[in-house]
């Protein structure tokens, strides 16, 4: 009941705001629907994160783990019901993100190709999540520890590096090609192109090929087509790292099953 009615309020604020900014004929611009997607997209990867990384910490806390790894359940089959319980739970906060981005493709200040690109996204978002939590979470006994790790390498990884590499090629121009495609597999920065790209000055009504994207590098993907196989190997990159972690989550299970960590 507590999440429901969390869920209900923030799609209350979230409807409160698109009226202040309809009243504004702010929603023809594309920052706020930038802005929209980031708190969004940054909601759902923190409760999908959270939620993995106590998924077994949780089991070793009330000590109920040892009784789990004793039933008939084989160790693919406790991740995969792991890995299904947080994708479920989640599931309805990402609803935020998909939500937004359909509503207002149907109302065309957002081009319907979006809800494909960001449907990729936030798939891919999810499995590395759920996959990185899962491995913390095999890996320590207390759940505060678990959800530090996973936060604070997806933090490295998506917020810190990114703003390392910007100021690498500030200072150090070679390697300048390599710089900027790493940051075009930061999803932060894929859902800025993405949005920016598609929102605003009747870019909504715009034939798919008509498109345009601008990437980090000038040599990068300009048009729908190339965008959307940048953001497939985006999501079948992100999607194999998640499942080498709960891969070796799984390897991790029966380790030092009654120490504590």
């Amino acid at each position: 009941r507590a999440g429901i009615a969390g869920l209900g309020i923030m799609f209350g604020a979230a409807a409160l705001t698109y009226a202040v900014c309809g009243f504004y004929g702010m929603l023809d611009d594309r920052s706020p629907h930038v802005m929209y997607v980031w708190l969004f997209l940054l909601i759902g990867a923190v409760c999908t994160g959270v939620l993995a990384a106590a998924s077994i910490t949780s089991e070793k806390e009330s000590r109920c783990w040892p009784l789990l790894l004793g039933t008939t359940m084989s160790d693919g089959q406790i991740l995969l019901g792991k890995a299904a319980g947080v994708v479920g739970r989640s599931l309805p906060v990402w609803l935020l993100l998909l939500g937004h981005v359909v509503v207002f493709a149907i109302l065309r200040y957002i081009h319907p190709v979006t809800i494909v690109h960001v449907g990729m996204l936030a798939v891919y978002v999810i499995v590395f999540l759920t996959g990185l939590g899962l491995y913390f979470s095999a890996c320590f006994r207390r759940s505060t520890a678990a959800v530090t790790a996973t936060i604070g390498v997806a933090g490295v990884i998506w917020a810190v590096m990114p703003l390392l590499l910007l100021v690498v090629l500030a200072v150090a121009p070679l390697r300048q090609d390599l710089g900027r495609r790493s940051l075009a597999i930061n999803p932060l920065v894929q859902a800025t192109v993405l949005i920016e790209g598609s929102t605003g000055a009747g870019k909504a009504w715009l034939a798919v090929d008509e498109l345009e994207y601008e990437w980090p590098w000038p040599q990068g993907p300009s048009d729908a087509g190339s965008t959307t196989r940048w953001m497939l190997g985006s999501m079948a990159f992100y999607i194999l790292l998640g499942l080498l972690l709960a891969w070796r989550a799984k390897k991790r299970f029966r380790r030092n099953i009654f120490q504590p960590r």
